[in-house]
């Protein structure tokens, strides 16, 4: 497995699912970018001393100079850097890569995060406005000429009916909105499970 084992085929998928949780986790990423500045505080502050010290060594078991084994470190870490950015590179690709393999189901759930708020909303406000609704519509039977007996028969709605229904349907587009969050929160590897509980809409 190679250094940037999470793009590698061979990399166990937990592994890879640890990396980038990782990446998406605010505190790893805090804690790390810390950790980066720590560490090139230190070899800004001691990185010429041990660079020196290190190359000493190298050139008496070497028989290199000293110079000649610092060039030769230069190189190596202008290799590494270039590896490096060829490595965020291939993290950057898979990720596109990934978001092309699942864009019928972003798209679906982007659809649901864009439409999904607006109709609990519009849902909300007919049970707000039920008892009113029910209120106008009786009025609207009785300027029509119906006694009470007549509206009674004829029914009155909105009804109990459909106030249960549009409080199942609140809490299922809560649910379809909730797990559309988490499967796009789940990328780049989408967890197509999440998916099952959503409605096909």
């Amino acid at each position: 497995m190679n250094f940037n084992f999470a793009v590698d085929p061979a990399c166990p998928e937990t592994r890879r699912k640890a990396f980038f949780d990782a990446l998406r986790d605010p505190l790893v990423r805090r804690l790390a970018n810390e950790a980066a500045q720590i560490a090139a505080q230190l070899s800004t502050d001691f990185g010429q001393l041990a660079e020196t010290r290190q190359a000493v060594l190298l050139a008496e078991a070497t028989g290199a100079s000293v110079a000649d084994c610092l060039r030769t470190r230069i190189d190596d870490l202008r290799s590494q850097r270039t590896g490096m950015k060829r490595h965020i590179a291939d993290i950057e690709r898979y990720v596109t890569e990934q978001r092309e393999c699942f864009r019928d189901e972003l798209r679906r759930c982007s659809a649901m995060l864009l439409d999904g708020p607006r109709k609990v909303e519009d849902l909300r406000v007919k049970v707000r406005t039920y008892e009113q609704e029910r209120a106008k519509m009786v009025e609207r039977l009785r300027e029509a000429g119906l006694d009470a007996e007549a509206i009674q028969r004829a029914g009155v709605r909105p009804d109990a009916d459909d106030l249960a229904e549009w409080a199942c349907e609140i809490e299922a587009a809560e649910r379809d909105v909730r797990i559309a969050r988490e499967f796009i929160a789940s990328g780049p590897l989408f967890d197509l499970s999440l998916l099952n509980g959503m409605r096909n809409v």
